[in-house]
């Protein structure tokens, strides 16, 4: 169970990372496939609370999981600040 939303707190920190330290275009939109194509089996594939919130209006995904799905985006997404931030510092 946990690990759906293991899948979208490590999607979201690894897009959120490629677009903070890269800021290519190419790069991040690579990096947007490869991580649907690999977090949305085990979790939702939707790496933003946006998407999750929208899923959940339209019926798609059950109310019960809006806050784990968001809380595992969001904090991906400031550990992804953390991690750029010392990659940053050491280079």
């Amino acid at each position: 169970m946990y690990a759906r939303y293991l899948a979208e707190f490590f999607g979201t920190l690894v897009f959120v990372l490629a677009i903070i330290l890269t800021a290519q275009p190419l790069l991040i939109a690579g990096t947007f496939l490869a991580v649907i194509l690999l977090s949305g089996p085990l979790g939702a594939g939707h790496i933003n609370p946006a998407v999750t919130l929208a899923m959940i209006f339209n019926g798609d995904l059950p109310m019960s999981d809006a806050a784990p799905f968001i809380i595992a985006q969001v904090a991906g997404a400031l550990a992804a600040v953390q991690v750029a931030k010392v990659l940053k510092a050491r280079m």
